[in-house]
């Protein structure tokens, strides 16, 4: 084992410190030397002050010179006569001075710590030291040392650095209490989302907790429910859920059913009947559901339902060049007739130019509207194409961070006539939910979207359960207009759609191409040729500004964060760079902002370009708008040159490129390369295994999301 070095050292100031990781760079002074010197480790929150002791090694870095690398960072506790009395004299803790000190280290001795630590009130018996001076040392030490050493106990039970700072942030002092209490519920609360497993081998190991305790097992059964919603259902089957849960828990039976009547009992979980199969929800996912049913009956019988008038001539308002198809006409009148409509269609049947007609026509009638959309790609998107203001459903509905909620609901709804949302399939049960709560009645309701693409990342699939319903009038828009006719990409998607394979001649002046490869290997190899020289020769493009990678998955030799490190190297070779764990990011670099941050006012999907890189900084660009990110923000951002397919959703690029990989089976479906495909405006290019590619239009699966609102909707809406 390699011998690491002891440092003790007292902090001067904190160069950088991550709140969620703990990740550490301070300037401190070596207690024994007095020398000062920089160190990096990670740790818990620490202050300005304290006296720590660290184990590591010493390293001369290229940028920064000496410094020492701390694996373990604790705070220190002397042992020896003259360290406690040092320490006590060091003005560390607030009330204790020199003589106050050595009044202290007089009366306890080796044992001053080890007092301050169980017994502070004996201090009181100490020269010097009043009621009022007592109230002040007690406070320090505890905010120096007992949260400290509470989160060094979470450590202990089997916590990491970065979940301990999570519990303690949220729990308070009372962290270890609780967590002894109730471990279970680090589970089932959303703000900590822990796995089972985990909390479960702390509970039965070190808390001591039985395997049938009730607690655990309904834990287990929420759990389950909650996997399942992450897949994207909002229910289990009971039978299913039983014969995982017992195969889990090892306990009999009868334990599992008393815990899961129970849950029923105190509402924890619901239970209902779809085609003689008895199902399980979660309390909130089910009260979701109901709800959107519930409300959605409530519009369609709310009062200002708007009637289309024959003196309003649609065509009049269509813009110029255009003529819209019977379906365009026929789903503008349907949302001018309907309290609630929904216009469904593919790419290429003039879903925008139908909206565009629409907004016109709802000026003329000198009535107001919302547009909005779940993500700021495709709310940018509708922007441009309407040119109208567009927002996210989350702006719209106007989310407070402090507050973790929307501040657009039933007491204070959107003032407005119409609400219109665009790319309606990817809307969640849970923020569609949130969405109808900010609806007045008296509003109209119009959902645009295609049913064919992936439904949401959170689970339901609204738009499908809607249409599917068939209480909710709808529109459905089929007559491809005459550009698209000729389009092989918006052919092909349709071809994908309905689960046969492409048709490509791989023409240089055509816009949809398939490359076959026999290995992964190989598929990679040709993507690098293509990014670096035949796509920049063959159409005239920089691809670094016109060329889009998507991929189904995150790691492998064709997932995205390969796929970037490989077109970051091909794209952009700055050496002007700075580093996060494994990922470069260089000046210049192409990068997605991953997490809504309300305060730099930058959302998950932005896509952005490194203007410039700092000491601890970034700088970057979106659309002339520039954000700067300081080192514990950088894990808001990664590279964009690839991204998944899910992210991909409501937006458009001129080129883009989707590997094929046998790393995508079980993963890629029909679904999932439709919505990629009719992602291209210009060209897509397929490049991998033919055999995996059949395989994926083969495939329905994410089709396949058990949900409950369209028996819901049936039943209200009868």
């Amino acid at each position: 084992m390699e011998q690491l070095d002891k440092l003790i050292v007292t902090i001067n100031y904190i160069r950088t410190f991550n709140e969620d990781n703990g990740f550490i760079v301070f300037n401190g002074t070596d207690f024994e030397t007095g020398k000062t010197t920089n160190v990096k480790g990670s740790s818990f929150s620490l202050n300005e002050g304290d006296i720590l002791e660290c184990e590591g090694k010493w390293l001369n870095d290229p940028k920064w010179g000496m410094q020492f690398d701390a694996k373990t960072i604790q705070l220190y506790t002397p042992t020896t006569p003259q360290t406690v009395l040092s320490y006590l004299e060091s003005g560390y803790i607030r009330g204790i001075r020199k003589k106050t000190a050595a009044n202290i280290f007089a009366m306890f001795g080796e044992k001053s710590i080890e007092i301050l630590d169980q017994d502070p009130d004996q201090l009181k018996n100490v020269k010097g030291i009043g009621e009022k001076t007592l109230e002040k040392i007690i406070e320090d030490w505890n905010e120096k040392r007992v949260l400290h050493k509470q989160n060094e106990s979470l450590k202990e039970l089997g916590f990491s650095i970065e979940e301990a700072l999570k519990i303690s942030k949220t729990l308070g002092g009372e962290a270890i209490k609780t967590l002894c209490e109730m471990p279970y519920a680090l589970v089932t609360e959303q703000e900590f989302d822990f796995s089972f497993d985990k909390i479960d081998k702390i509970a039965l190991t070190k808390l001591r907790f039985q395997p049938t305790n009730p607690a655990r097992i309904l834990t287990y059964i929420i759990y389950l429910l909650k996997k399942a919603e992450g897949r994207g259902n909002t229910y289990l089957d009971k039978e299913v859920l039983f014969k995982e849960g017992l195969k889990k828990l090892k306990i009999d039976k009868e334990d599992f059913e008393l815990s899961y009547l129970a849950g029923l009992k105190f509402k924890k979980i619901i239970e209902n009947e779809k085609e003689n199969i008895i199902i399980v929800q979660k309390k909130s996912t089910y009260n979701a559901e109901m709800f959107i049913a519930t409300k959605i009956k409530q519009i369609l019988e709310g009062s200002g339902k708007v009637f289309f008038s024959p003196e309003l001539k649609i065509d009049d308002a269509t813009e110029k060049g255009f003529v819209l198809s019977e379906g365009q006409k026929g789903a503008i009148i349907k949302s001018l007739e309907n309290k609630v409509c929904i216009i469904n269609g593919g790419p290429g049947v003039g879903k925008t130019t139908a909206l565009n007609t629409l907004i016109k026509m709802i000026k003329k009638q000198h009535m107001t509207f919302t547009l909005c959309a779940p993500t700021g790609k495709a709310a940018q998107r509708m922007s441009e194409s309407t040119n109208e203001e567009a927002n996210t459903i989350h702006k719209t509905l106007e989310y407070n961070p402090p507050m973790k909620a929307f501040q657009k609901n039933e007491i204070n709804p959107i003032d407005t006539d119409f609400v219109i949302i665009d790319e309606t399939s990817m809307v969640d049960v849970f923020l569609f939910r949130d969405l109808l709560k900010a609806i007045p009645n008296s509003s109209t309701l119009i959902l645009i979207g295609d049913v064919n693409q992936i439904p949401s990342i959170a689970a339901g699939k609204v738009l499908k359960d809607l249409i599917e319903s068939e209480k909710i009038p709808t529109a459905f828009i089929t007559e491809l207009q005459r550009q698209a006719k000729d389009s092989d990409i918006i052919n092909n998607a349709y071809l994908v759609n309905e689960g046969k394979f492409i048709k490509v001649n791989n023409k240089k002046d055509g816009d949809f191409f398939f490359i076959k490869t026999s290995s992964d290997f190989n598929t990679l190899e040709k993507i690098k040729e293509m990014v670096k020289n035949n796509i920049p020769k063959a159409f005239k493009v920089n691809p670094k500004y016109s060329l889009q990678t998507l991929t189904p998955i995150h790691e492998k030799a064709l997932g995205r964060k390969s796929l970037n490190k490989e077109l970051q190297n091909i794209l952009n070779e700055e050496s002007d760079l700075i580093k996060r764990g494994e990922v470069e990011f260089r000046r210049n670099d192409n990068i997605m902002q991953t997490k809504n941050n309300y305060d730099k006012e930058v959302f998950n999907g932005d896509s952005g370009e490194i203007l410039s890189i700092g000491r601890n900084q970034i700088d970057v660009t979106y659309n002339g708008k520039i954000v700067n990110y300081e080192r514990t923000d950088f894990d808001q951002l990664e590279l964009s040159y690839a991204i998944t397919m899910h992210k991909s959703q409501g937006s458009e690029y001129p080129l883009i490129i989707i590997p094929i990989s046998s790393d995508y089976s079980g993963i890629l479906d029909r679904s999932l390369l439709y919505t990629a495909i009719t992602r291209g405006k210009e060209r897509v290019i397929i490049i991998g295994n033919e055999r995996r590619l059949k395989e994926a239009i083969k495939n329905d699966f994410s089709r396949r999301r058990k949900t409950y609102l369209r028996e819901i909707l049936i039943e209200k809406l009868k």
